[in-house]
């Protein structure tokens, strides 16, 4: 009888361990996310898993998820605050000026809606700078803000990631299920290749020629990246 020989470093096993550890690794950000307050942490911290997988680094992917959660739990949570506050504020302006029939409240709640989507685009960039860099509070905001004016692409593609789901969500209804196994971890793998993509070459660029995005170093969690 012939010998079946299995390879634990193949690329079957490999990838079906991969697979496995990105569902345990969802499973774990969604339970992360339920305290509400936390969801900025708990992205931060996929961000920073991400930026490993994205980057070619490896390495694991649920205890790293929990080191991560202890190095950006703090400024995430601030960032979160700060920029989701007054975003929810402008999500509700939206919705009671779009429900009124005049052509001033259409016009009030389309901007409320800019901004609050722009309110959203911040604090992507915010959580991703965070998951990069180590700087402070005000310099990330400060980066945070001028991110999606200065790289209107990226900033697009960071905003048609989550709308993808809810759309699949309301055509194919059994969506929702893989998005509960996998679909987070997807998700921020698209999200984490957009902005490591922008800050590699923002790294890239001379200094003289950075006049409307921030310079981030070149090293991740080392220095900062404020300088603009």
């Amino acid at each position: 009888m012939p010998r079946i020989s299995i390879n634990p470093e193949g690329p079957t096993l490999q990838g079906l361990a991969t697979l496995i550890a990105m569902i345990g690794l969802n499973i774990i950000f969604l339970i992360a996310c339920l305290p509400v307050i936390t969801i900025g942490p708990a992205c931060a911290a996929l961000f920073q898993v991400m930026l490993g997988q994205v980057d070619g680094e490896r390495g694991y992917l649920i205890r790293g998820f929990f080191e991560a959660w202890r190095d950006c739990w703090r400024p995430a949570l601030a960032v979160s605050l700060i920029i989701g506050a007054p975003g929810l504020l402008l999500i509700y302006s939206a919705i009671f000026w779009l429900q009124l029939t005049s052509i001033l409240s259409a016009i009030l709640g389309l901007l409320s809606a800019l901004l609050a989507v722009y309110a959203l685009l911040v604090i992507s960039w915010g959580l991703a700078l965070i998951a990069r860099y180590r700087n402070s509070i005000r310099a990330t905001l400060h980066n945070a803000l001028i991110l999606p004016l200065g790289q209107p692409l990226a900033s697009l593609g960071l905003a048609v990631i989550p709308l993808v789901p809810i759309g699949l969500g309301q055509v194919w209804p059994a969506w929702f299920w893989l998005a509960a196994t996998i679909g987070c971890s997807l998700a921020a793998y698209g999200a984490t290749a957009i902005c490591l993509t922008t800050f590699r070459r923002l790294e890239a660029m001379p200094l003289g020629t950075r006049a409307t995005s921030p310079a981030p170093s070149t090293h991740p969690k080392t220095t900062d990246s404020s300088q603009l």
